[in-house]
């Protein structure tokens, strides 16, 4: 038994060294370098992989999970390279994380809108709008949502409740509505 446990050892190794990447073992190591390389020079992060931060962060988040700034920087990556699967699932680890946390749930709320899925973003608006109703940006995104899919009797509802709730001033919700076009 040794002797064939230690013959399939060595092939596995031969056969390794001559059609393996070596560079696999320290491929994190380096990455990591790149990366803290690159942070002192702007010009040389812009030109970094995406791919590669996304894997950098991968691997530091599962070191340190509760890393705020690394979910979002890691689901904001996904979503600026166009992988939004990847972005929605990072921004709802975080939201696992990090519970009613109105940064992560306005970006996951855009996320939706720019793909298209405004229904459900109406809803993470709506989560927002009972954790902060004075949430600006929140409300013009929602009305802004609302004006799209040219539902007129939830957009005044919408409006109207603004105004009944009291929890802007009315100049506030005036600025909105003339940005808006409303």
């Amino acid at each position: 038994f040794s002797f064939f446990f230690c013959f399939i050892l060595f092939t596995s190794l031969i056969i390794y060294n001559f059609k393996g990447n070596k560079n696999s073992f320290s491929y994190t190591y380096k990455l990591e370098k790149e990366i803290s390389e690159s942070t002192n020079d702007p010009e040389k992060f812009a030109n970094l992989n995406p791919r590669k931060i996304v894997f950098f962060l991968e691997n530091k988040l599962k070191k340190q999970p509760n890393d705020f700034e690394g979910w979002m920087l890691l689901a904001r990556t996904c979503f600026i390279s166009g992988h939004f699967q990847k972005a929605d699932l990072y921004y709802n680890t975080a939201l696992k994380i990090f519970p009613n946390n109105e940064v992560i749930l306005y970006e996951l709320a855009m996320l939706r809108k720019n793909t298209n899925q405004l229904m459900s973003a109406l809803s993470i608006l709506e989560k927002i709008y009972q954790i902060n109703p004075r949430n600006l940006d929140s409300i013009k995104l929602n009305l802004e949502i609302l004006k799209k899919i040219n539902n007129k009797k939830l957009l005044n509802a919408k409006i109207n409740k603004l105004k009944k709730e009291n929890l802007l001033k009315n100049e506030e919700i005036n600025f909105i509505l003339e940005k808006m076009n409303l």
